[in-house]
């Protein structure tokens, strides 16, 4: 739809049909040929490709520096603009996509390196040796908060309320370092099963 202006009232023109305009209503430009068609495609894909790559190559320079509260906030810088810039379009879905594919990068990526570098990663992300041999002992004992809802559940609700409650005071900026942080030493666990396993395809 979009609108032609008029010296009382704007017209709209929508499929080739005119009428008077409703003066709340802002214009909407329409995309026209295929080029236009094209480029909307690829810049829908150019985005979530961006967020891939720059999580990725968080994970390099996390390697480089070796600084673990760096880690989050590397993890972090790589997907905030993207998120923020969805949210200034108003298209909360596509944020809310955005998020899912970070969140999902970082979990393969900190898998894979904990997988090939198991001994050099156990001081790079933070907890990530400690939940480790926690839940290393829960494998091979069967004991732990693992085993136990009394321990887990309070643990991960205590999780849950504290990612809100970072959301809310920061607008999301510290709540994705704390998931961040979560999902890195989660994926450390992950990896270093793999990595000791017979099978790690199975793990």
């Amino acid at each position: 739809m979009y609108s032609v202006k008029s010296a009382a009232r704007p017209v709209c023109v929508i499929r080739g049909q005119t009428g008077l305009c409703d003066p709340r209503l802002k214009p909407v430009r329409v995309i026209r040929g295929r080029r236009s068609v094209y480029s909307v495609a690829v810049n829908a894909a150019a985005g979530p490709l961006a967020i891939i790559a720059a999580t990725a190559l968080s994970y390099g320079i996390a390697l480089v520096i070796g600084v673990p509260w760096l880690v989050p906030l590397l993890n972090v810088a790589a997907a905030f603009p993207f998120m923020v810039a969805s949210l200034r379009r108003g298209d909360v879905a596509d944020a809310i996509t955005r998020m899912l594919i970070w969140a999902a990068t970082m979990g393969l990526c900190a898998t894979a390196i904990a997988y090939k570098y198991p001994t050099a990663t156990a001081s790079l992300f933070l907890h990530g040796d400690a939940y480790r041999r926690e839940m290393f002992d829960f494998i091979i004992t069967g004991r732990g908060a693992e085993g136990d809802v009394r321990q887990f559940l309070p643990q991960h609700l205590g999780h849950a309320l504290l990612f809100a409650a970072l959301a809310l005071a920061t607008a999301g900026t510290l709540a994705m370092a704390l998931g961040a942080i979560l999902i890195n030493y989660m994926g450390y666990y992950v990896g270093s099963l793999g990595a000791v396993s017979a099978h790690p395809a199975r793990v």
